[in-house]
């Protein structure tokens, strides 16, 4: 889906490399107890257009290390707690969703739908 949201920019990435990629990090990753995939990012066509390239990629990743192993996150949910930062991470879930509507074919909405169910209720 992120692959198809960057060739809508005009970026053309090999599907293997990109997956390959995704999955090295994703191992190293989880090497530090992160059960999440690490780097395809989401929103690409925002961040091309605000002239981001690859080292807005590295300073997100030296960001993360700093707040994780600062023990930052620990302050940062102290000021806002979890009830403040669900909404937010519900309206990128959303457009998220808008972008992945976009790229994908109609007949396939209906399954699209059914997969945000769970989403919806255990929110």
């Amino acid at each position: 889906q992120i692959r198809a949201m960057a060739a809508n920019t005009g970026d053309e990435f090999n599907l293997c490399w990109t997956m390959v990629g995704d999955g090295v990090a994703t191992i190293i990753a989880s090497f530090f107890g992160s059960p999440w995939g690490m780097t395809v990012f989401i929103g690409h066509g925002a961040f091309k257009a605000m002239g981001a390239q690859v080292g807005y990629s590295a300073m997100t990743g030296v960001a993360f290390i700093i707040v994780c192993w600062s023990g930052l996150s620990s302050v940062v949910l102290s000021i806002f707690p979890a009830e403040v930062l669900n909404p937010i991470i519900l309206y990128v879930g959303l457009v998220v969703c808008v972008e992945a509507l976009e790229i994908t074919p109609p007949r396939h909405w209906p399954a699209f739908c059914v997969a945000l169910v769970p989403g919806f209720f255990n929110w």
